[in-house]
């Protein structure tokens, strides 16, 4: 969490028998003897790197999108706990083949998990199909869903998306506990797709070590939507892997303000800022705050040197 850059075999029944589905998924779970988290423990998933076809713009930035917005929203569910992405790519390097089967087996034999995500679509001509699959430990079901509509709908389909994911997932596992609040699962990412479009490139260039690059397209989807959260996050992922933590600070603090509790990775950055400027009263502060809304201890990381960016732009 954080800015750290982040023989199968089973029915898959269609869409329109959701309830159908949902009741195999859960019977096939308890009949192969799939591990079930007792009650008050978090269920454990990844969503794997999602394949859209789509044009090669498009193609470009909406797999990443699509997978970046479901983790987020199933991660505002408590009772899940999501495994960090660097892991998941890792796992999935040694991955033999690169069908959905192949990617989950990947996954279930090298990360502890309950639970894998596997989704892919379609854009063509405006139109958008996406399909998501849940393969659950060892028992290896899986059951899909889809939906359709158009690339203007893309948050609305993400909300469809989220509650058939979310109903298949509790029928697995019943002691799973209903969202505190489903309200927040239907948060949308950005209030357009263009604003989200520029979002996901920025993040995409992050992760793939070019903060620079990627400052002019967050930048551009900031002036868009002034309130964007993760266009701030983002912003400030910039200026920490430049080592100007002040202003990472502010941009992490800008984010609080329009949410404090989207994403508890916002306190685990500036933990990581305020240790870059030996401030330990508010290290701990920003600590304690990661540490008691995740659950986890805040893991420990590289600090870049203060000043990073303005030494290499002179």
């Amino acid at each position: 969490m954080g800015w750290g850059v982040s023989a199968f075999a089973g029915s898959i029944p269609v869409y329109g028998e959701a309830n159908v589905k949902i009741a195999m998924l859960a019977l096939a779970a308890i009949l192969t003897g799939s591990a079930v988290p007792a009650s008050g423990q978090a269920v454990r998933f990844a969503v794997a790197p999602c394949t859209i076809t789509a044009d090669p713009r498009t193609t470009e930035w909406l797999g990443a999108g699509v997978v970046f917005d479901i983790e987020k929203r199933l991660e505002r569910w408590s009772g899940f706990r999501s495994i960090n992405r660097l892991k998941v790519r890792g796992a999935l390097k040694a991955a033999a083949g690169s069908d959905e089967q192949a990617v989950a087996r990947a996954l279930f034999e090298r990360l502890e998990l309950d639970s894998v995500v596997t989704l892919t679509g379609s854009c063509l001509n405006g139109e958008l199909e996406l399909r998501a699959r849940i393969w659950t430990g060892a028992s290896a079901s899986a059951t899909e869903l889809r939906v359709k509509g158009t690339l203007g709908e893309l948050f609305v389909l993400h909300d469809r998306l989220i509650d058939e994911l979310g109903s298949g997932l509790r029928s697995t596992y019943p002691r799973l506990q209903a969202p505190d609040k489903p309200n927040r699962l239907h948060i949308a990412p950005a209030k357009s797709v263009e604003a989200y479009e520029l979002l996901i490139r920025g993040m995409v260039a992050l992760q793939h070590g070019s903060p620079k690059s990627g400052r002019p397209i967050l930048e551009k989807a900031r002036e868009l939507e002034p309130d964007l959260w993760w266009s701030h996050y983002f912003l400030g992922a910039v200026e920490f892997h430049e080592g100007n933590f002040e202003k990472a600070i502010e941009r992490c603090r800008a984010a609080i303000a329009l949410d404090p509790n989207l994403y508890a990775g916002v306190y685990a950055n500036l933990a990581y800022c305020y240790q870059g400027m030996a401030d330990e009263e508010r290290f701990q502060w920003a600590k304690d705050e990661f540490e008691r809304r995740t659950g986890k201890d805040l893991p420990q990381r590289s600090l870049p040197s203060p000043g990073l960016g303005r030494a290499a732009s002179k």
